[in-house]
C-alpha cells in the first residue's frame, strides 16, 4: 500500500502532459483486454467508466481504469473520446 500511495503522490506531481500520456497509455491497457474493433472497445470501456463507481476492483479492466483516475485527470467518459485515444500514434511528439 505504501509504495502505492507513493506511485500516485509522484504520477500527480508530474506536468499535466506527463499525466495525459500515463492515464492513455493505461486506458490502453485497459482497452487491450477487451475483445473487437477499436470503436467496439472504445464502446466498452466508455460504459464501464459511466456505471463504475470510482473505486479500486479485483477485476483487471477496473484496475487500470482506477489507476487512470489517480492522475489526477478526468477519465473520458465518451466513446468518441476514448476511440481517438485508442487509435491515435503514440509515438508522435505533444
Amino acid at each position: 500500500l505504501l509504495v502505492s500511495d507513493l506511485r500516485v503522490a509522484l504520477i500527480q506531481h508530474l506536468p499535466d502532459t506527463n499525466r495525459r500520456t500515463i492515464q492513455e497509455s493505461l486506458i490502453r491497457e485497459a482497452a487491450n483486454r477487451l475483445n473487437g474493433t477499436p470503436w467496439q472497445k472504445a464502446e466498452q470501456l466508455a460504459a464501464i467508466i459511466r456505471r463504475w463507481s470510482g473505486r479500486s476492483a479485483h477485476d483487471p479492466i477496473k484496475a487500470l481504469l482506477y489507476q487512470a483516475a489517480q492522475t489526477r485527470r478526468k477519465l473520458p467518459a465518451s466513446s468518441r473520446h476514448i476511440y481517438r485515444i485508442l487509435t491515435s500514434n503514440t509515438l508522435t511528439c505533444q
